[in-house]
Protein backbone atom coordinates (compact mmCIF):
# COMPACT_ATOMS: atom_id res chain seq x y z
CA UNK A 1 0.00 0.00 0.00
CA UNK A 2 1.06 3.37 -1.34
CA UNK A 3 0.41 6.67 1.07
CA UNK A 4 0.56 9.96 -0.73
CA UNK A 5 1.13 13.02 0.78
CA UNK A 6 1.00 15.76 -1.76
CA UNK A 7 4.15 17.87 -0.47
CA UNK A 8 6.64 14.91 0.18
CA UNK A 9 7.53 11.87 -1.45
CA UNK A 10 5.33 8.78 -1.05
CA UNK A 11 6.35 6.39 1.32
CA UNK A 12 5.22 2.35 0.98
CA UNK A 13 4.52 1.10 4.39
CA UNK A 14 5.30 -2.89 3.27
CA UNK A 15 8.65 -2.18 1.49
CA UNK A 16 9.49 0.51 4.61
CA UNK A 17 10.95 2.68 1.33
CA UNK A 18 9.90 5.74 -1.15
CA UNK A 19 8.44 5.76 -3.94
CA UNK A 20 9.37 9.22 -6.27
CA UNK A 21 5.58 9.60 -7.89
CA UNK A 22 2.68 8.39 -7.77
CA UNK A 23 1.79 4.63 -8.57
CA UNK A 24 -0.58 5.08 -11.72
CA UNK A 25 2.20 6.95 -13.49
CA UNK A 26 4.45 3.60 -13.05
CA UNK A 27 1.43 2.19 -14.22
CA UNK A 28 1.19 4.28 -17.28
CA UNK A 29 5.03 3.34 -17.95
CA UNK A 30 4.33 -0.21 -17.69
CA UNK A 31 1.80 0.10 -20.28
CA UNK A 32 3.38 2.07 -23.01
CA UNK A 33 6.66 -0.19 -22.73
CA UNK A 34 4.30 -3.37 -23.77
CA UNK A 35 2.21 -1.24 -26.09
CA UNK A 36 5.67 -0.30 -27.52
CA UNK A 37 6.84 -3.61 -27.66
CA UNK A 38 3.87 -5.32 -29.39
CA UNK A 39 4.38 -2.47 -31.91
CA UNK A 40 6.09 -3.31 -34.96
CA UNK A 41 6.96 0.55 -35.64
CA UNK A 42 9.57 0.98 -32.23
CA UNK A 43 12.43 -1.27 -30.95
CA UNK A 44 12.41 -1.69 -27.28
CA UNK A 45 16.47 -1.31 -25.74
CA UNK A 46 15.60 -4.11 -23.31
CA UNK A 47 19.24 -3.12 -21.96
CA UNK A 48 17.75 -0.04 -20.78
CA UNK A 49 15.42 -1.84 -18.59
CA UNK A 50 17.65 -4.23 -16.69
CA UNK A 51 15.29 -6.07 -13.53
CA UNK A 52 12.32 -5.31 -15.57
CA UNK A 53 12.50 -9.05 -16.46
CA UNK A 54 12.77 -8.49 -20.10
CA UNK A 55 10.48 -9.22 -23.09
CA UNK A 56 8.82 -12.58 -22.20
CA UNK A 57 8.17 -11.48 -18.45
CA UNK A 58 6.52 -8.27 -19.16
CA UNK A 59 4.43 -9.62 -21.94
CA UNK A 60 3.28 -12.35 -20.30
CA UNK A 61 2.80 -11.07 -16.83
CA UNK A 62 -0.74 -11.21 -15.78
CA UNK A 63 -0.74 -7.47 -15.12
CA UNK A 64 0.85 -4.36 -13.48
CA UNK A 65 -0.20 -5.12 -10.07
CA UNK A 66 1.45 -8.80 -10.58
CA UNK A 67 4.84 -6.76 -12.20
CA UNK A 68 4.79 -4.32 -9.26
CA UNK A 69 4.30 -6.72 -6.16
CA UNK A 70 7.15 -8.84 -7.78
CA UNK A 71 9.85 -5.81 -9.05
CA UNK A 72 8.47 -2.45 -8.04
CA UNK A 73 10.01 -2.23 -4.97
CA UNK A 74 14.03 -3.26 -6.27
CA UNK A 75 12.84 -0.42 -9.64
CA UNK A 76 11.07 2.07 -8.00
CA UNK A 77 12.03 2.96 -4.70
CA UNK A 78 14.83 3.70 -2.41
CA UNK A 79 15.35 3.17 1.15
CA UNK A 80 16.32 6.93 1.71
CA UNK A 81 13.83 9.52 1.49
CA UNK A 82 14.84 11.64 -1.01
CA UNK A 83 16.89 9.66 -3.01
CA UNK A 84 17.11 8.40 -6.73
CA UNK A 85 15.62 4.58 -7.65
CA UNK A 86 17.40 2.26 -10.19
CA UNK A 87 14.51 3.50 -12.38
CA UNK A 88 12.91 7.34 -12.57
CA UNK A 89 10.96 9.24 -14.45
CA UNK A 90 12.88 11.95 -16.81
CA UNK A 91 10.78 14.87 -14.92
CA UNK A 92 10.06 15.81 -11.27
CA UNK A 93 6.77 17.22 -12.22
CA UNK A 94 4.97 14.95 -15.09
CA UNK A 95 1.80 15.68 -16.69
CA UNK A 96 0.08 12.99 -15.28
CA UNK A 97 -3.64 13.54 -17.16
CA UNK A 98 -1.67 14.63 -20.72
CA UNK A 99 -0.09 11.16 -20.26
CA UNK A 100 -3.60 9.61 -19.39
CA UNK A 101 -5.28 11.09 -22.04
CA UNK A 102 -2.29 10.16 -24.84
CA UNK A 103 -2.28 6.71 -23.60
CA UNK A 104 -6.73 6.61 -24.10
CA UNK A 105 -6.14 8.45 -27.70
CA UNK A 106 -3.75 6.00 -28.30
CA UNK A 107 -5.39 2.81 -27.59
CA UNK A 108 -8.31 3.74 -29.10
CA UNK A 109 -7.11 5.56 -32.59
CA UNK A 110 -7.58 4.43 -36.01
CA UNK A 111 -7.45 5.57 -39.05
CA UNK A 112 -10.45 4.55 -40.41
CA UNK A 113 -11.88 6.76 -37.96
CA UNK A 114 -12.54 10.50 -37.63
CA UNK A 115 -11.08 12.35 -34.30
CA UNK A 116 -14.29 13.71 -33.62
CA UNK A 117 -15.30 9.59 -33.10
CA UNK A 118 -11.98 8.92 -31.41
CA UNK A 119 -12.63 11.71 -28.64
CA UNK A 120 -16.33 10.46 -28.53
CA UNK A 121 -14.86 7.16 -27.65
CA UNK A 122 -12.41 8.75 -24.98
CA UNK A 123 -15.24 10.46 -23.21
CA UNK A 124 -17.56 7.50 -23.64
CA UNK A 125 -14.71 5.35 -22.00
CA UNK A 126 -13.92 7.73 -19.06
CA UNK A 127 -17.34 8.07 -17.78
CA UNK A 128 -18.37 4.52 -17.66
CA UNK A 129 -21.01 5.19 -20.66
CA UNK A 130 -18.99 2.88 -23.20
CA UNK A 131 -19.06 -0.33 -20.36
CA UNK A 132 -15.37 -0.81 -20.55
CA UNK A 133 -15.06 0.67 -17.02
CA UNK A 134 -17.07 1.50 -14.09
CA UNK A 135 -18.81 4.59 -13.96
CA UNK A 136 -17.14 7.08 -12.16
CA UNK A 137 -18.70 9.37 -9.37
CA UNK A 138 -19.21 12.77 -10.29
CA UNK A 139 -16.52 14.77 -8.22
CA UNK A 140 -14.29 12.08 -9.67
CA UNK A 141 -15.22 12.95 -12.64
CA UNK A 142 -14.57 16.85 -12.62
CA UNK A 143 -11.16 15.45 -12.22
CA UNK A 144 -10.59 12.54 -14.24
CA UNK A 145 -11.95 13.61 -17.72
CA UNK A 146 -11.94 14.04 -21.17
CA UNK A 147 -15.01 16.29 -21.63
CA UNK A 148 -13.27 18.63 -24.02
CA UNK A 149 -12.81 15.84 -26.34
CA UNK A 150 -16.36 15.58 -26.82
CA UNK A 151 -18.46 18.25 -28.99
CA UNK A 152 -21.91 18.10 -26.44
CA UNK A 153 -19.97 19.00 -22.86
CA UNK A 154 -19.21 22.55 -22.32
CA UNK A 155 -15.79 23.97 -21.45
CA UNK A 156 -14.96 27.01 -19.85
CA UNK A 157 -12.48 29.87 -21.72
CA UNK A 158 -9.18 30.10 -20.26
CA UNK A 159 -8.92 33.74 -20.67
CA UNK A 160 -12.09 34.69 -19.85
CA UNK A 161 -13.91 32.04 -17.92
CA UNK A 162 -17.04 32.12 -20.63
CA UNK A 163 -18.79 28.59 -20.79
CA UNK A 164 -18.80 27.35 -24.63
CA UNK A 165 -19.05 24.45 -26.71
CA UNK A 166 -15.70 22.63 -28.09
CA UNK A 167 -16.12 23.18 -32.28
CA UNK A 168 -14.93 20.05 -34.39
CA UNK A 169 -11.37 21.99 -35.54
CA UNK A 170 -11.04 22.21 -31.77
CA UNK A 171 -11.29 18.69 -30.55
CA UNK A 172 -9.43 17.52 -33.56
CA UNK A 173 -6.88 18.95 -32.54
CA UNK A 174 -6.74 17.92 -29.11
CA UNK A 175 -7.40 14.78 -30.42
CA UNK A 176 -4.28 14.76 -32.84
CA UNK A 177 -2.12 15.99 -30.23
CA UNK A 178 -2.67 13.20 -27.31
CA UNK A 179 -1.83 10.75 -30.47
CA UNK A 180 1.41 12.99 -31.01
CA UNK A 181 2.25 12.72 -27.80
CA UNK A 182 1.89 9.02 -27.39
CA UNK A 183 3.77 8.40 -29.95
CA UNK A 184 6.22 10.64 -28.79
CA UNK A 185 6.24 8.99 -25.22
CA UNK A 186 6.55 5.54 -27.19
CA UNK A 187 9.52 6.08 -28.63
CA UNK A 188 11.22 7.61 -25.31
CA UNK A 189 9.98 4.20 -23.42
CA UNK A 190 11.51 1.84 -25.89
CA UNK A 191 14.70 3.79 -25.51
CA UNK A 192 14.31 3.62 -21.37
CA UNK A 193 12.84 7.17 -20.91
CA UNK A 194 9.54 8.22 -19.36
CA UNK A 195 7.40 10.23 -20.17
Amino acid sequence: MVVYYKEKLRYNKDWKSWVPHRWRLYVYWYKFLVIAEKSPDYKVQWDKYTGWGGSNYVLGVKNFNEFWKERGEKLFSTKKQGGTPKFNLSTKQPKTESIRLSLLVYTKWDSKKSKIQIGKEVYEYEFGISGEKRKREEAVSNIYNASHLYVETERMHPQTGEMYYPSDPQIQQDVRKYYRRAKKMLKSVSEGVFP
